[in-house]
């Protein structure tokens, strides 16, 4: 099995999860309510578990801490994630 088959899922999970952290991270009008793609992002993500994602500390700049990612993947219905 080449190394490009191995890592093209990975890579695709990582791709869905970023874009769905981003549909429930943006900001909402006040007494709008949660956008017909939130509650379908949110129920995406319940029970996900995330086995890639990178946090601070590191060599690298990141835009989040462990403990804030943790506490950001519990709030969206996460059930864990690999940091």
């Amino acid at each position: 099995m080449s190394i490009r088959a191995i890592l093209w899922p990975s890579i695709l999970a990582a791709i869905f999860v970023a874009v769905l952290i981003g549909l429930l991270t943006h900001d909402v009008k006040a007494g709008a309510g949660p956008s017909f793609q939130e509650a379908e992002a949110r129920q995406a993500l319940a029970g996900v578990i995330d086995i890639h994602a990178h946090s601070l500390p590191d060599m690298q700049p990141r835009s989040i801490d462990a403990i804030d990612l943790a506490k950001l993947a519990q709030s969206r219905g996460m059930r864990g994630l690999v940091l």
